[in-house]
């Protein structure tokens, strides 16, 4: 059959599962959704039926959105906020009818990061030992998470086909996006053009799911917080010299606005990273700009 032939095909099935008031799911493996974007055929295919909720495809890969009245309709899965997974915490204990009180809660809100597998893996770690064994072993569940964290990046790296220089330039790379909580992308931009890998490494990484363009603007970057947590943890993942010494010089920036009482160009994901540089430094910090926590 031509390809014309098959696109016609695909579309007479699709109306028939309209028809039939069904819905198909897909798990993709990088053949619907590449580099951004559904795959022409089954765009194509989807373009000639009715316009309403016909198939869902489960994908690794974040989609781009565009103008394009025929597209799907896309909704990322997030990792767990802190409101998210405490409730997702006590809704399985209550569920698998453990007693967890709110000191227990609290003790594993630092444990867990709002990887719901994670979490579930620390439920049934307690049923089906003790909540003192958990908590006594409670490294365990980060391990977990930094295990599956570990496949996730290793899959995606071998997607891309790097090899061992360039993917420890990549993780390099991340390393330096993971240090903030937020970090605004005019920065990202500016740091890209230290390299010409760069670049691609930032548009994988929002490809990839494990960066997020966030803020009210979408002004600002974040990382997944389970490979944040991995790079903390893996102490052989370094920050580019190159970074390096970009960063040192936009410290010696900040100070001065410091010392000048300017800070309305700096978000507070900077400051706050910039302020933690200082303490490191055994610097002078003014504290007024540190909220206290417990």
């Amino acid at each position: 059959m031509s390809m014309e032939q098959k696109i016609s095909l695909l579309s007479s099935i699709l109306a028939q599962v309209q028809d039939s008031k069904e819905f198909v799911i897909f798990r993709d493996n990088h053949t619907l959704i590449q580099q951004g974007e559904v795959v022409w055929w089954l765009s194509k295919a989807l373009s000639t039926i009715r316009s309403e909720l016909t198939i869902g495809i489960v994908s690794n890969f974040n989609v781009r959105k565009s103008n394009n009245s025929n597209d799907c309709y896309i909704q990322r899965i997030e990792e767990l906020d802190e409101s998210g997974k405490l409730k997702l915490l006590d809704k399985l204990s209550k569920a698998n009818d453990l007693t967890l009180e709110r000191e227990d809660i609290r003790f594993f809100k630092d444990i867990v990061t709002g990887h719901p597998l994670q979490i579930i893996f620390c439920i049934e770690k307690i049923k089906r030992e003790s909540l003192e064994e958990v908590k006594r072993a409670s490294y365990e569940i980060k391990d977990f998470l930094s295990d599956s964290t570990i496949k996730i990046i290793d899959k995606y790296l071998a997607l891309l086909k790097y090899d061992s220089k360039k993917k420890e330039k990549f993780l390099s790379y991340l390393a330096f996006l993971a240090n903030y909580s937020n970090i605004p992308i005019a920065e990202v931009l500016e740091v890209n053009k230290l390299d010409e890998d760069y670049e691609a490494f930032y548009h994988d990484l929002l490809s990839f799911c494990i960066a997020r363009r966030t803020g009210l603007n979408n002004d600002l970057l974040s990382i997944t917080p389970s490979v944040v947590e991995y790079i903390e943890r893996n102490s052989s993942i370094e920050k580019p010299k190159n970074i390096c010494d970009y960063l040192k010089k936009e410290y010696s920036i900040f100070k001065s606005c410091l010392q000048e009482n300017n800070l309305d160009e700096y978000c507070y994901s900077q400051i706050e990273q910039y302020l933690k540089e200082s303490i490191i430094n055994s610097e002078q910090a003014d504290y007024k700009y540190i909220y206290p926590c417990q």
